[in-house]
Formats: structure tokens, sequence, C-alpha cells
């Protein structure tokens, strides 16, 4: 034992002082190759811009004579800014002897003295300049050219600048020098850390450190996140891991929670693994009881080089997976609306069978038109309303179960329900909203004792300008009592009776994975409304 952590102690130390080396010699590259000589030859280039554009205006014929003529009609402003965007420069400036601006990119300034007080030498003595001045336009790098008419005169001058801020925008541009140095150091530590990690590959089972860090934190987070039980135990029985839902079915059956380290068979002697442990064989679903909860276990053994070293378990309590079986076969019930629905429609095609049959035409002209008016104005609405296809099937079925359940079932008119952009998204809303219906349902079928017509109002409306879909479900049945109101979204609280209240909990589960919330209005003897806001992104098609 000491050996080894000799072993990881001289490992993490030797890492450490190679990844300072690479470091070092990175930093010292860049450092070397860039320093203050990128910035100065950045600045020579952007020097040498400015110079040619002043002297190429100051070579233009057309501003010579402008300048010469104040009459000509040659509109100076007009090509500086012209040769101004060409170049890429922030100003073109052409004044005349007087230092009055002839062009300016700000045209308000155009006929006002030059700003920067630089100007001096080359109006007075006609020489080229390069300076740094503060002008209207900020802190700059300028270029002072003269400008001699056609007999060597000199009529004004030009004057061209970048701001200084350029000169480190044009260095970043140009940074793919930084990295090639970047890469250099890199491929200098790749090849050291090759060298060091094959010294100790054979140790480790000829992984490398950093896998066997992802490996680790893999592992945990799969055993954290997973809904079942895990537990796994060595070769001398003993617990060497238990997952978070583990110590909570444990802790659920009574049970210490702290097990590392323990005889699994004084613990859970029904598990079985000595035998497993003996024989190697597995055994799925098999039902043993943990305490006072009766859990589905699946055991198998670990193999190492062939020889059984331990076993993990898998298990979960059977209660959960009876109340799931329950939510899943809630689809029949769908199923068995929409056949119900088909029904009904089959026994309209025999009336009209009949009708036609005994030459009833003007009855069954007025069925036939009936018939469809009702048909189609629900399904039109719902498809209309409703441009999910799922959704919408899903709606009119609900909307046929509260049809043979004798409620009417609203689905308001200013409803709407654009495609969503994620097929998850409506895969979860249906399941907020089938078990927001099917709550209702239960609840006007048990409790509904108002003399109006027992009623079910859905509301979906999308607000594009917050990206937000509101869903609204509401009835008129019996209500829920105040006092109840802070533990109906608790997993298996129900009034319902045993092995009921999984509804809520998981259309709550549902709008915190989606990031939304959820209120509930309820007046004892009123009837009830739960109301979801969820973030809901749609196709493009639908904005």
């Amino acid at each position: 034992m000491v050996l080894k952590r000799k072993q990881i102690f001289r490992l993490q130390t030797t890492i450490t002082l190679l990844v300072c080396l690479v470091l070092a010699f990175v930093l010292l590259i860049i450092y070397i190759m860039f320093s203050e000589q990128f910035k100065n030859q950045t600045r020579r280039n952007l020097e040498e811009r400015v110079v040619a554009v002043s002297r190429t205006m100051a070579l233009t014929p057309s501003v010579q004579e402008a300048l010469r003529n104040p009459q000509s009609s040659f509109n100076i402003q007009q090509y500086a800014n012209k040769i101004r965007r060409l170049n890429d420069v922030e100003f073109v400036v052409v004044i005349d002897m007087e230092g009055i601006r002839r062009s300016h990119p700000d045209a308000e300034l155009v006929g006002k003295h030059v700003a920067g007080g630089d100007e001096q030498p080359v109006l007075l003595r006609g020489e080229h300049k390069i300076s740094i001045a503060e002008g209207t336009l900020g802190t700059s790098l300028r270029a002072f050219v003269p400008i001699f008419d056609a007999e060597g005169s000199q009529v004004g001058a030009v004057l061209t600048g970048v701001l200084l801020g350029r000169i480190s925008e044009e260095a970043s541009r140009n940074q793919w020098i930084l990295y090639w140095g970047l890469g250099l150091g890199g491929c200098i530590g790749a090849v050291g850390a090759y060298l060091l990690a094959r010294k100790i590959k054979q140790t480790i089972y000829d992984m490398e450190p950093f896998e066997i860090a992802k490996l680790l934190k893999e592992r945990n987070a799969m055993l954290q996140s997973a809904k079942e039980g895990i537990i796994a135990v060595d070769e001398h029985l003993s617990i060497t891991l238990i997952n978070e839902e583990g110590r909570r079915l444990f802790r659920q059956a009574g049970l210490p929670a702290k097990l590392v380290d323990e005889d699994i068979r004084s613990i859970w002697p029904s598990l079985g693994c000595d035998n497993i442990l003996q024989t190697g064989e597995s055994i799925s679903d098999e039902e043993v009881e943990l305490g006072a909860v009766i859990v589905r276990v699946s055991s198998v053994p670990i193999l190492v080089n062939g020889e059984v070293a331990g076993v993990i378990a898998t298990f979960r309590d059977k209660t959960e997976i009876r109340m799931m079986n329950e939510r899943l076969s809630g689809l029949s019930s769908y199923a068995e609306a929409l056949r119900a629905q088909a029904h009904e429609f089959r026994n309209k095609l025999h009336v009209i069978y009949g009708m036609a049959h005994m030459a009833y035409y003007d009855q069954l002209q007025a069925y036939i038109s009936e018939t469809l008016q009702t048909h189609e104005s629900e399904v039109g609405a719902v498809t209309e309303q409703i441009r999910d296809q799922v959704m919408a099937g899903f709606i009119l079925g609900k909307m046929s179960r509260a049809r043979e359940a004798g409620i009417d079932f609203v689905l308001l008119k200013h409803s709407l329900l654009p495609e969503p952009g994620s097929g998850e998204v409506m895969h979860h809303l249906i399941t907020i909203l089938g078990n927001l219906f099917d709550n209702a349902i239960e609840s006007l079928q048990a409790d509904h004792l108002g003399p109006e017509t027992p009623l079910i109002e859905l509301s979906l409306r999308y607000d594009p300008s917050a990206g937000q879909l509101l869903c609204s479900v509401k009835d008129n049945g019996s209500g829920i009592r105040e006092e109840i109101q802070a533990t109906i979204y608790d997993k298996g609280f129900s009034t319902k009776g045993d092995d009921r209240g999984m509804g809520l909990y998981l259309v709550m589960l549902r709008v915190k994975e989606l990031g939304g919330k959820m209120d509930c209005l309820s007046l004892w003897g009123k009837g009830t409304q739960f109301t979801v806001s969820l973030p809901y992104a749609v196709k493009d098609a639908d904005i």
C-alpha cells in the first residue's frame, strides 16, 4: 500500500513538472517571436498605406486643379471618400494653403480648419510628414503630402490617417503565427507526455491517466444518474459501491444507508450473492425482499481474466414498476377512444346506407349535412389551431373519450400551437396534458355535483415575442381542498386510493425538465385550473 501511494505521488509530481516546463517553453516562444516586433511591423505597413494614399491624391490632376481654381466643378469631397473606402483608411482630408478642409468623412466639418496642429510643416515648407495627433475622429497615425499644381506651386496638402486602435486590430488579425508557436509547444508537450505515460502504462492496464480519470467520472455519473439501485460486492462478499438510488431504497426499507465495506450477507441475505460467486450464473428479474420493500433484482457476476471477482446487482421498487406500467397502459385507452370514434362513424354509415336503400333522400341529405358539419367543425377547428399532427390527434382522441364519459371538452378559440422545433418537447407536452386531462376526467366522474354539464376547457397559447407556450386545463369539478394543495405534486400522494399519485408528480417532473413552471388555482366546489408555462421553440416555417 505504501508503494502504491508513492507511485501515485511520483506520477503526479512528474506530470506537473512536465506541464510547467512545456508551458514555460511555449510562453518563451511567444515572447521571442512576437513582442514589440509584430506591432512595429504592423505600424510600418499602415504608415506605407497612408503615405501611398496621400501621394495618390496629391498626384491627381483633378484635385490639383480644384485647389488652384475654386470655381472648378470637380467634387473633392466625393472623390476623397471614394479613395478612403477603396483603401480602407479612416479619413482622407484635402486642405488648402489656409488649412481649410476641402474634404472630410464628416461632411459637416468641410470648410473648417484642420485639427491636430501638426499641419504647419507641410503647408509652410512643403514637407512630407508622418505624425501622431489628436483629431476630430480621435488619436490617429497621419501622413501629410503636399499638393503641387502643374506649374510647381503648392496649392494645398493631403492628410490621410488611420486610428491608432487599427494597429492592435491589424496585429490581432495576423495571429496565425501565434497558433504555429502554440502548436509547436503542444507537439513537444505531447511527445513528453507520451514518453512518460509509456513507462507506467503496464501498471494501469494499458490506459492513459486521463482515460482512467475519464472512466472513473463516467462510471460515477452513470451510477448516480441511474433510476435503478446498483450495488456491487467483491469476491469476499464485501460491498464495494452503491449508488444514491440504492441508498434511497435501503432507507425506504428501514436499513442502514452507509453500507460500503459491510458484508452483504448481514445486510441483505436474500440477495444470494454467495450462490452467484460459486456458480457464476446470472439472475434476471427476481422478486426479492429488501426489508419491508419488494424489489425486482437482476444480478450478474463480474469476470476478471475468466474468473468471478464479484457480483453487481440492479434493483428497483416493484411498486414503482407497477405504477409505470399503469401509466404506459394509458396508451391503450387512447387507442380505445379512437376505436370508439371509428365505431361511431361506422354506425353512421349504416344509417346512411339504410336511408339510401329506402330512398329517403331528403332526410339523408339533412343527416349527412348535419354529420359533416359537426365533424368538420370539430376536426377542422383542431387541425387549424394545432399545427402539430401528433398533438392534434391526441386532442381529438381526448375529445372522443370525454364525449363517451358524458363530459364536454372544449378547445378554446384563441388557442394556437405552432409545430415545435423539437419532437422531444411535444412528447413531454403530451405527457403533461395527458395527465392533467386524465385527472380532470376522474375528478368530474367521481365528484361532479353541480347542475351544469361537466366541462373541461383546454387553452394553448403561444407568445412569439417571449418564446413561451401557455397551457391551461380547467374543469368545473369539485376542486381540491386548500389543506392538501401544497402536497398534490408529491410522489405517491393521492386521494383516490393506494398505488396512485404518479400523475401530477410526472407532470411537475416534465415541466422542470423543460425549464417551465406550473400553477394550480382551485376552489372547493367550483373547479380546478392548472396552468403550465414552457419555453417553446417553433420550426422556421411557423415563425
